[in-house]
């Protein structure tokens, strides 16, 4: 599956040293959450669910849109709060990918991209866990 080899670049761009290596990285993280996000939240069924034009830009559900669709089953009763925050911030952590692969430099440390491919590999986890849910 060609999501899995956006992973794979991630994680080998993420060991070399090569001058452009960082930009890569966010690159390929970058690609694989989008990817990940539009296969499981697909326009036509977003639009169906959706009632908030602020979650609509061009005509495309936005990010956090997408977000708030795939976690639609579980934003109930007092765990919505959370889940509300948790978009915001995880819609901040995806931008982090665009602003490393759109500097020709990464300020992001070694350490720092690191702890971003496990926080992006818990994520798509948890996207794919809640977002299959209905598909099983």
């Amino acid at each position: 599956m060609r999501l899995l080899g956006l992973y794979r670049g991630a994680k080998s761009a993420l060991k070399k040293s090569a001058p452009d290596s960082a930009r890569h990285f966010a690159i390929s993280l970058r690609e694989l959450i989008s990817h990940t996000l539009h296969l499981l939240s697909p326009d036509d069924e977003f639009s169906s669910w959706n009632r908030d034009s602020s979650l609509i830009h061009k005509g495309k559900p936005t990010r956090k849109g997408r977000l708030l669709y795939i976690c639609r089953e579980v934003t109930k009763g007092t765990y919505t709060k959370f889940v509300n925050a948790d978009v915001d911030v995880t819609v901040k952590f995806i931008n982090l990918f665009h602003e490393g692969a759109h500097s020709l430099e990464s300020s992001f440390t070694e350490e720092q991209r690191r702890a971003m491919l496990r926080r992006a590999e818990g994520l798509l986890s948890y996207l794919i866990e809640i977002g299959f849910r209905d598909k099983s």
